[in-house]
């Protein structure tokens, strides 16, 4: 979907865990939409780190639905880009996130977001972060073969004790210098570490690729938009007045959302029609 100053809108799949795919696809239609991200989980799909399923059916039900895929966000679950080298659980996140990249070629999008959850309170920072520059790497390979892109950011302390701020995305990048991986955005995490969204588009300028928008009140974040105290307004102003030509991808706390979550697309909706 865009707006009438076109930036592009795209709604993810996260509060329609408790319905069938099939659902959220037609409410995108009804309400607008024309694209989406397609947040990877049960029960929309099933990919684990020794397979996954076929998706030819999924590809479908896209293509019936006439929608365009504009990335796939891998779910994290317990996979750690920051796990020990040699541990079973960093080979099995390894072998998960290269299905993925798989899956994304399949669903014909070269766009796979990868959050960069797991990092230990309690563990070296440096060998951690040495861990995921690694594996990072190596999926960058991987995913360059097939012409896909890996996309990043910044994530919650309560996720991850690394890569929460502006500064540690800024050296990841900088450190792994490859070509195909590009920066998100999570509105909520920057605003909470008293960031400036402005310094994310002068920085990474055309390599920000999604910004993930909601918004928060009280420490809590990835509430209905006009729900909370944010300045979603005068973001997505900026946004338009910086020529940000990403993906503005509305993305709900799944817990606060999944019993209607019909009901919060309508509140989203109306809140961007309304500005």
């Amino acid at each position: 979907m865009k707006s009438s100053d076109e930036l592009i809108f795209a709604n993810m799949n996260v509060q329609y865990f408790r319905y069938p795919f099939s659902y959220f696809l037609e409410n995108q239609v009804a309400l607008g939409f024309d694209s989406f991200i397609f947040w990877g989980s049960v029960p929309h799909i099933w990919v684990d780190q020794f397979g996954y399923e076929d998706v030819t059916e999924l590809k479908e039900m896209i293509r019936k639905h006439k929608l365009k895929l504009l990335a796939y966000a891998a779910r994290p679950y317990n996979y750690s880009l920051f796990a020990p080298k040699g541990s079973l659980q960093r080979k099995y996140t390894e072998s998960y996130y290269r299905f993925c990249i798989d899956i994304a070629q399949k669903l014909d999008t070269n766009q796979i977001c990868i959050d960069l959850w797991g990092a230990l309170r309690d563990g070296d920072c440096t060998v951690q972060y040495e861990n995921c520059l690694e594996m990072l790497a190596n999926l960058c390979t991987y995913a360059k073969v097939c012409n896909c892109t890996l996309v990043v950011g910044n994530v919650p302390y309560a996720n991850s004790a690394l890569i929460n701020t502006l500064d540690e995305v800024q050296r990841l990048k900088k450190d792994l210098q490859m070509n195909n991986l590009k920066i998100a955005l999570d509105v909520c995490t920057a605003l909470e570490k008293g960031e400036e969204i402005e310094d994310w588009l002068n920085i990474f300028e055309k390599d920000l690729s999604i910004v993930y928008l909601a918004d928060g009140r009280n420490t809590c974040s990835e509430y209905p938009l006009g729900y909370g105290c944010y300045p979603i307004a005068k973001i997505l102003w900026l946004l338009k007045d910086q020529r940000y030509c990403g993906t503005v991808s509305i993305k709900m706390n799944r817990e606060k959302s999944e019993l209607n979550p019909t009901r919060t697309d309508k509140i989203n909706i109306t809140y961007l029609r309304r500005i």
